[in-house]
């Protein structure tokens, strides 16, 4: 394998820097015990997994064109008894010679020391309204012109950043939380405007989602059935769970183990049958409903919901019933049907979920 990513980054050298758009996924990385010990995708978008405390393989990487950072990089900066900021991830992407555009999600307060250090064609950062030091992170990124702050100029004002970079981002326009071309979560695809803003906001602000990488959440997408017992189980606070054996495909990703492992033990699901659990399939707006309405306690609605499209599974039945009563939906079209095998997109399950928060 490293002999192969040698001839991959010989080649990239040989003809320059060719955009690249991959998305990472978690099997991209190599974490033992929160570190990341090796990066084996293949660069472009890359986006950092939240289980991670500390990153040591990116410095001077070539490959990397966008990384976004998950809201609880907080968690990886160390300090002293005294509390000063100790080294903990000092350059964790400095150098990176083609690194263009840095996200940060909501929840991150500190940066540590040249973070971003010396990326020479770094021209756009997305900032949370948490942040509360900069510091050097972005030392010498003397090509960035658009800083896109999640919060307001007042907020903006009480960051701390040290002299290093405090010329750089004096020269860079900041777009503030009021201005019409800030998204409100830090995606580039998630419109203030759209039905679903407010809930993947939520959404990021609560560790429930990062998004795809590349600064995007693709709420168009149909969401997979491993993805909503993800959000679920995030939601819920990623508790500690053994992984069950029960399915014939279970995905590589820890992550999505877990949280089905967890929907298993707690009684949420047990798959499609024939011992699978079908996740890359798309979720139903049915399936959906009774996911949430099972992690709710499987309350019993007050009355049954009069769609003409009622499934015959009491469940479904009993889930889509008091999902309407308590308005997480009403329905498709006309409402009088409720869709029940239509998918669902990721912007339409973050809301669901974010109706249902009190639940």
């Amino acid at each position: 394998m490293k002999k192969v990513l040698s001839l991959l980054l010989a080649l990239y050298l040989l003809i320059g820097a060719v955009p690249m758009f991959a998305f990472a996924s978690d099997s991209d990385f190599v974490i033992e015990d929160g570190v990341i010990k090796e990066y084996v995708g293949p660069g472009g978008a890359i986006v950092i997994p939240d289980t991670v405390r500390i990153i040591r393989k990116f410095r001077m990487n070539p490959t990397i064109t966008e990384v976004t950072i998950p809201g609880k990089v907080s968690e990886w900066t160390m300090y002293d008894d005294e509390g000063n900021i100790t080294q903990n991830n000092v350059e964790a992407f400095a150098y990176c010679e083609n690194l263009t555009k840095v996200t940060i999600q909501e929840g991150c307060k500190v940066l540590t020391a040249c973070m971003f250090g010396y990326c020479e064609k770094l021209t756009t950062l997305y900032l949370p309204s948490t942040l509360t030091y900069l510091g050097s992170a972005f030392a010498d990124c003397t090509a960035i012109k658009d800083i896109y702050y999640n919060g307001t100029e007042e907020q903006w004002k009480k960051v701390e950043i040290l002299p290093i970079c405090q010329r750089i981002v004096d020269s860079a326009t900041i777009h503030f939380k009021t201005d019409s071309t800030t998204p409100s979560t830090g995606f580039t695809d998630v419109k203030p405007s759209a039905y679903y803003a407010e809930a993947v906001k939520w959404a990021v602000e609560n560790g429930i989602t990062s998004g795809i990488g590349g600064g995007k959440f693709a709420p168009e997408n149909t969401c997979k059935r491993e993805q909503i017992v993800t959000f679920l189980y995030r939601s819920k606070g990623s508790p500690e769970v053994t992984v069950t054996g029960s399915f014939t495909d279970m995905p590589k990703n820890q992550e999505f183990q877990r949280a089905i492992s967890w929907a298993v033990e707690n009684n949420i699901t047990s798959g499609v049958g024939g011992g699978r659990f079908a996740p890359e399939k798309g979720c139903t707006r049915a399936e959906a409903m009774t996911f949430i309405w099972r992690a709710a306690g499987r309350p019993e609605p007050n009355s049954e919901a009069e769609f003409k499209d009622m499934p015959q599974n009491s469940d479904f039945r009993k889930a889509i019933s008091w999902a309407y009563e308590k308005k997480i939906t009403s329905g498709v079209g006309d409402g009088t049907r409720f869709g029940t095998n239509q998918t669902c997109t990721r912007g339409q399950i973050v809301t669901f979920l974010y109706k249902a928060r009190e639940l």
